[in-house]
């Protein structure tokens, strides 16, 4: 019987919670069921070797990695282009997944796009001149490992009507920007909703576990919205999952993103998502002009009065990455 080909993976793992991270926490888990894969992933911030069995260190990630035939990497930041350049003078096979339309034209991502021997996009509209060694791999993999109750979200869906909840993933002390703008979208949503006349009473929930804005939208939080609608800023980390099940409807005013997880992880859940056209979303979105009030206001008033259409199910594409990996050669 032959021994599982290893592979090795370079990226965050939760926590926090955001979208790479859940996506390769998933990925692992998911490889479990590979017989003939073995896959861990290298978390350079922890200092961590993530493996279906466990967590250990540095040197079980470089014995790890000399054993590996593929490093697939997932960085943002310009270290992609070091680990992809060591991993070619060791002779390993180079993959990498562009997670966002963030930094597509950044030099380190032009180099790395050159070096890598496959290059998995989450999202066609990314590279402007795709070449045969890109493919289109959406990020999501559905959570299999089960839900528990959240109680929080729970009391609010007690509460109120209508949980209107909006997410983001910024770096501590670091938010996200675009040309000087909020990369999120938080004061587009606070805008748009305020200007909703809804006769429902409704509840905006904007979670921000960094609590990088908290000095600009927090005041927002301490008045109603307007007659029916309040505000709730969140700067804890919450469990994503298990709080859509108590929303009416999942808010993603980004103005630039990839294949965001989390709007296809409430389609999943039969959750009713109003999201930017800032990047291609999946079937049953309800869009609205990016970076526009007006248009958010519109969307988010027709999607609010419409009744929760059935949206098309989300497949697991973990099966498309680890055929990749099987397919290297």
């Amino acid at each position: 019987m032959h021994k599982p080909t290893k592979n090795i993976a370079f990226g965050p793992m939760p926590s926090p919670m955001g979208g790479v991270s859940v996506h390769l926490s998933r990925l692992l888990y998911k490889s479990k069921d590979e017989a003939d894969l073995e896959l861990a992933v290298f978390d350079f911030r922890k200092v961590k070797l993530f493996r279906v069995e466990g967590q250990s260190g540095f040197w079980s990630m470089l014995l790890f990695f000399l054993k590996s035939s593929i490093v697939h990497i997932h960085y943002a930041h310009t270290a992609k282009v070091p680990i992809a350049i060591v991993s070619k003078l060791f002779g390993k096979k180079v993959f990498f997944t562009q997670h966002n339309m963030y930094g597509v034209d950044h030099p380190s991502t032009k180099r790395i796009l050159a070096i890598a021997d496959k290059v998995i996009l989450v999202n066609p509209t990314m590279v402007p001149i795709p070449s045969k060694k890109m493919v289109v791999v959406p990020a999501f993999i559905p959570d299999t490992i089960g839900v528990s109750e959240n109680v929080f979200f729970k009391r609010i869906a007690s509460e109120y009507e209508n949980v209107i909840m909006a997410i983001s993933t910024h770096t501590r002390h670091h938010p996200s920007l675009i040309d000087g703008k909020d990369v999120y979208g938080f004061d587009l949503a606070i805008e748009a909703v305020k200007a909703c006349e809804l006769q429902k009473k409704t509840v905006l929930v904007l979670v921000d576990a960094a609590g990088v804005w908290k000095d600009k939208y927090l005041p927002s939080a301490t008045i109603p919205l307007n007659e029916n609608i309040d505000m709730l800023y969140l700067t804890e980390a919450i469990d994503f999952t298990s709080a859509l099940p108590y929303c009416t409807l999942f808010l993603r005013p980004t103005r630039t993103d990839g294949d965001a997880l989390s709007v296809r992880e409430a389609l999943a859940d039969g959750i009713k998502v109003v999201a930017s056209d800032a990047s291609l979303r999946p079937a049953g979105v309800f869009l609205f002009e990016n970076d526009s009030v007006s248009s958010l206001t519109s969307v988010l008033t027709l999607a609010l009065s419409t009744a929760i259409i059935e949206s098309p199910e989300q497949p697991d594409f973990s099966k498309e990455v680890f055929w990749l990996y099987r397919n290297a050669d």
